[in-house]
């Protein structure tokens, strides 16, 4: 490992967020269809297998299946957390000899075109999945970082700032209970001063719609969720 990496593996470790690595989809792929083709092969007869080579090769498949599920299943890093790599290592490699290390080109450039950075986006995998919270986290998130003090960096020059999701999480949580709560009440309120049954009857039509778009804006709640709490 030469020190534009050891330094990286330090940026990467300092927070959770910059723990961004290649998917290898293809070769995931070649690995199963590979394993698969022997299979077929045992399974037609035109290759022998002992019972325990074929224990084996089964179990190869069978983890290789899970495990390449499980990879599909976790999420694209976010673009700000990418931008923040990215600018890290290219001015590592500004102070270091020779150009952009050739082994991270697999990271999207900030001011490559959408189409090219989206598709090197797919291939990379996020280890932590991003926090739940919808809007309202993404703008408590970005408000956080704006407030964090951010310490210099000896290799770059430049200063980083790191904070815990505990601070996003619960600031998103109270803000999201406030906001629910003004949602139910409201309309309670609202009522009280409102006789006419037609004008009641659309109220509630109406509260009730934007009660779910807002749940659905400005959270990441699954629909059947959304449902039950719009019914209740």
């Amino acid at each position: 490992m030469d020190d534009i990496d050891a330094s990286v593996a330090e940026f990467i470790a300092r927070a959770e967020d910059w723990a961004i690595f290649r998917r290898f989809r293809a070769l995931n792929v070649k690995n199963i269809m590979t394993l698969q083709k022997v299979l077929l092969s045992i399974e037609n007869g035109k290759l022998q297998a002992s019972e325990e080579r074929l224990d084996e090769i089964l179990d190869k498949y069978n983890r290789a299946l899970c495990n390449y599920a499980r990879l599909c299943s976790m999420e694209d890093p976010q673009k700000k957390h990418l931008t923040a790599l990215w600018h890290y290592i290219n001015d590592r490699s500004i102070r270091s000899p020779g150009f952009f290390p050739a082994d991270w080109d697999f990271l999207p450039r900030p001011d490559e075109e959408k189409v090219k950075r989206d598709e090197k986006t797919q291939e990379l995998v996020a280890i932590c999945p991003a926090g739940d919270g919808g809007f309202v986290y993404a703008a408590v998130d970005k408000l956080v970082s704006e407030f964090t003090p951010g310490r210099e960096d000896t290799g770059t020059g430049g200063t980083i700032s790191t904070w815990t999701r505990g601070v996003t999480q619960k600031t998103t949580r109270a803000i999201n209970t406030a906001a629910s709560a003004i949602l139910l009440v409201a309309p309670i309120i609202i009522l009280h001063f409102v006789k006419d049954g037609i004008k009641s009857l659309i109220l509630i039509v109406v509260w009730t719609v934007g009660f779910s778009v807002a749940m659905s804006l400005i959270t990441e709640a699954k629909n059947s969720e959304i449902m039950m709490a719009s019914a209740a």
